[in-house]
């Protein structure tokens, strides 16, 4: 082979392994710079979420709030990545249409073809954005309405635990939910009774507050049970009722979640929707009750509230709306129902759970003259035992072993 040969062959060489490096290098930089438009639109919704969560626990009574909390969770996520999507198409695509812009001097007809390429681009880079498009008239319906979900049955079933909180929720689709587990006495009362409708998983278990009439039984039903979420305000109490039951769980390597304003623990999906009300994440208080849980629980048209120990005033700031069933907050304490509270809530029913003759004078008269001045039907578990409340999604049912009377308590000092 002439010395002539042999260089052109190694010229022809060289501009092709310079031509693959440039393919290479114009590869890689590609790649990063797709790969900092994601991170910057997954950035951006991960910001989104947590200014929306921060507003949510500060300004539960605002209208955004409200009206975002009638949406599901998933269409909540789904709204918030719209501008990330659109960002992160943006970012992507400027260098190709300022690069296209250069050269429209060159040619006019080039820059409509170019102009319009991004374009068609980012389009198909947003269709997963039609799932929220397509969900948008819901949310100014649910703006406008009481959210509704399909109409299954739901069961709202008041354990009588004597001086203690107890509800057992068996929802739409199969799964459960427990919320509180009497004291430490009532614990096999819960479990047995859990067992006799036949439970066998507890999908949700719901501590509302670390108080030990609420918690004491829990460490028998996380021992006799299969728990799925365990879910808890941010509080605790160093107490061996307290201890023993965040030891049962961590046993079985269950972890908690906490709940503040603004979570949902059961999307509509299920058949019925539950969220949390309170408490707000931003609250500072040396009360447990302050902390409790208050879930509100939509099936079809139909509502309820659950309250834990939670004071009237933190009720009525939630802004719950219309509640067809109230969990009387703190036994019927009057803390916890006031004129206040169910002129805000206007239930139909009103549920107490108390011991009979108990030492703390639940209910309070003024609780029971706040009942029956609104016009609710007032039930509870010491004057009818285990109480079954039925929603078929447009209307509710209580059913009850006794028909006792309701009458006010008297303080251990007073009797």
């Amino acid at each position: 082979m002439s010395h002539e040969s042999t260089s052109g062959f190694l010229g022809t060489l060289g501009c092709a392994l310079l031509f693959l490096a440039l393919i290479v290098i114009a590869l890689i930089a590609l790649a990063i710079w797709l790969a900092v438009a994601v991170l910057a639109g997954v950035g951006l919704w991960y910001l989104i979420r947590f200014i929306w969560r921060k507003y949510a626990a500060a300004h539960p009574e605002a209208p955004a709030v409200q009206r975002g909390m009638k949406m599901t969770p998933l269409t909540r996520k789904v709204l918030a990545a719209i501008p990330c999507v659109i960002l992160g198409c943006c970012l992507f695509f400027a260098p190709f249409v300022a690069d296209g812009s250069s050269d429209s001097a060159d040619s006019p007809a080039q820059e409509d073809t170019q102009a319009s390429a991004p374009a068609a681009d980012e389009s198909t880079k947003g269709a997963p954005a039609t799932t929220p498009d397509s969900s948008a008239p819901q949310a100014d319906d649910a703006a406008q309405a009481p959210v509704t979900t399909s109409a299954g049955t739901l069961k709202m079933h008041f354990i009588d635990v004597g001086q203690g909180d107890s509800e057992l929720l068996q929802l739409p689709n199969g799964s459960t939910m427990l919320i509180d587990a009497g004291t430490a006495d009532e614990g096999p009362v819960v479990v047995s009774y859990l067992k006799s409708q036949n439970v066998k998983t507890i999908d949700y278990l719901v501590a509302t507050h670390p108080d030990a009439d609420h918690i004491g039984g829990m460490e028998d039903v996380i021992q006799s049970f299969s728990i799925g979420e365990l879910w808890m305000p941010d509080y605790a109490k160093d107490t061996k009722t307290f201890n023993g039951f965040v030891n049962a769980a961590r046993a079985k390597d269950i972890p908690a979640k906490q709940a503040y304003t603004g979570e949902t623990i059961v999307p509509a999906s299920a058949g019925c929707e539950i969220d949390v009300l309170g408490p707000s994440q931003n609250l500072h208080s040396d009360d447990a009750n302050d902390y409790s849980i208050v879930l509100k629980v939509v099936n079809g048209s139909t509502s309820a509230l659950f309250t834990g120990d939670a004071t009237a005033d933190e009720l009525v700031s939630y802004h719950p709306g219309h509640i067809d069933l109230l969990k009387a907050a703190h036994h019927g304490s009057r803390t916890g129902t006031t004129t206040s509270v169910m002129n805000a809530l206007t239930p139909q029913y009103v549920i107490m759970s108390y011991a009979l003759g108990n030492s703390y004078g639940h209910p309070h008269q003024s609780a029971l003259d706040a009942i029956e001045k609104s016009g609710a039907k007032a039930y509870s578990t010491a004057a009818n035992g285990t109480i079954v409340a039925t929603s078929d999604g447009s209307a509710i049912t209580i059913s009850c072993p006794k028909n006792g009377q309701i009458i006010a308590g008297k303080k251990a000092a007073k009797k």
